[in-house]
């Protein structure tokens, strides 16, 4: 993996690692990109989200969303929405160590909801891959790297309607592979 590839807001911004790949491997070096481009990290825990409810509380739970250690909060997808694609508009940070240049997401383990809540999984790419169009300014990165992912589920994944924010120059397993 190089920084390259995660540099700058790009239309195919959706990475899949496949089976196989080394999770713990993946995920040290994508913090690493992270660092390097001082790019947010956020972790996204697949195996605690197994439909809609669980969803919405990981995404509060890692993306620090206003209430996200109040169990009794209700949530939901619009405002989980409004949120994450506010994250794309660039803000004046409150000191130079909140500046982060772009956002990199780890969805590790999807297969549990895809499995238990396929619609859930659906409407939680869609929400990721979605972009707005930024009143000023450039839209801030945010990339998104996810797996490991079976061939059966990576062919659900294109019939959604962000497989065009797929990523096709890279497979995140091959090159984690080629640089052991």
């Amino acid at each position: 993996m190089d920084l390259t590839h995660f540099q700058g807001s790009a239309e195919r911004d959706i990475h899949i690692f496949r089976d196989g790949a080394r999770l713990e491997y993946v995920e040290t070096a994508l913090r690493q990109i992270a660092r390097d481009l001082a790019y947010h990290f956020i972790a996204l825990r697949g195996d605690r989200m197994t439909n809609e409810a669980e969803a919405l509380t990981e995404i509060a739970r890692a993306f620090e969303l206003p209430h996200h250690d109040d169990p009794g909060f209700k949530r939901n997808w619009d405002g989980t929405a409004d949120y994450i694609m506010n994250m794309r508009w660039p803000h004046r940070p409150r000191s130079p160590s909140q500046l982060q240049r772009g956002h990199l997401v780890l969805y590790c383990e999807p297969a549990h909801l895809i499995a238990g809540d396929a619609l859930s999984f659906a409407t939680l790419l869609d929400l990721l891959g979605t972009r707005a169009e930024p009143s000023e300014g450039r839209e801030v990165p945010l990339h998104i790297a996810i797996g490991p992912m079976s061939f059966r589920h990576e062919f659900f994944a294109t019939l959604l309607k962000v497989e065009r924010h797929f990523c096709r120059d890279c497979q995140l397993l091959g090159r984690a592979e080629a640089d052991e």
